[in-house]
């Protein structure tokens, strides 16, 4: 890949993109930040500068323009992403797009009353049955928080009378695909995080139906959380127990972008 050609690229995804779980303490008031501090002799000042957006754009020298929150589901990728493609119209052959496929437990909601979109967020019970988790327009920001806490109870109905996971698991499918169609048609350079197979089967493209050109994903990978995960790159890992967090760590996300690297530099610019 001639990344000589291109002005800057774009990522677009959930916290594991954004680099959730390194928040910096003056957000977050259990920041893993001292614990890197002590344990690495590392330290940073948001976690704008660490995630693997930040670090692939330091290895090959173009701006990263990164619209992760924390989160995010697979409806707010695609919305946002659109919306990006629309006003950079003129560059689309400028740039090129990284973008993760979050879990169908996360849902981009409208309301009408603030005229803005909600993150709402669902978890397992007991049962291991999806149920109401949260409704914000943004985790950890401060300024929204009273205002949002208003509106809980009216996304906890909207939850309760209209999510299914099964669903949502379809419904983002067809819009991820779509979304990497609509580039694909008007050669716009797209990589796809794969929905690791770990954690969800197929929907309703089965068999022998080719979802992504295999030039454009890398299988070895899959996304970043599973990723970690496998590989032990999590916070909770580089931490050895001072953190339980599952999110990708400090050190994930630099070696995730060193085999982005690896990746993109082996692919080509069709």
């Amino acid at each position: 890949m001639n990344f000589s050609k291109y002005k800057f690229f774009y990522v677009n995804g959930c916290s594991y993109t954004e680099g959730g779980g390194l928040e910096e303490p003056s957000i977050r008031g259990d920041s893993v930040i001292p614990h890197y501090e002590k344990k690495y002799g590392v330290t940073w000042n948001n976690r704008t500068e660490v995630n693997y957006g930040t670090r692939l754009s330091n290895l090959i020298g173009l701006n990263c323009i990164n619209q992760a929150k924390c989160g995010a589901g697979t409806d707010r990728v695609v919305r946002t992403t659109y919306d990006f493609i629309h006003e950079n119209w003129k560059d689309r052959h400028n740039f090129f797009i990284i973008l993760e496929n979050p879990d169908p437990s996360r849902s981009d909601v409208y309301l009408n009353d603030l005229k803005d979109y909600f993150i709402v967020n669902s978890r397992n019970n007991e049962n291991f049955e999806k149920i109401f988790s949260a409704s914000v327009r943004e985790y950890f920001n401060n300024s929204y928080k009273k205002t949002d806490y208003l509106y809980e109870e009216k996304f906890k109905a909207w939850f309760e009378n209209h999510y299914s996971f099964d669903e949502k698991l379809k419904s983002d499918d067809r819009d991820f695909v779509g979304l990497y169609t609509f580039c694909k048609f008007h050669k716009i350079k797209i990589f796809v995080m794969n929905k690791s197979t770990l954690y969800f089967n197929d929907t309703f493209m089965k068999e022998d139906v080719i979802r992504f050109d295999e030039k454009d994903y890398n299988h070895y990978m899959y996304d970043i959380n599973s990723w970690c995960r496998t590989k032990k790159f999590t916070i909770e890992d580089e931490l050895e127990g001072l953190s339980g967090d599952g999110h990708p760590g400090y050190f994930g996300h630099i070696n995730y972008a060193n085999k982005l690297f690896e990746f993109l530099q082996n692919s080509n610019d069709e």
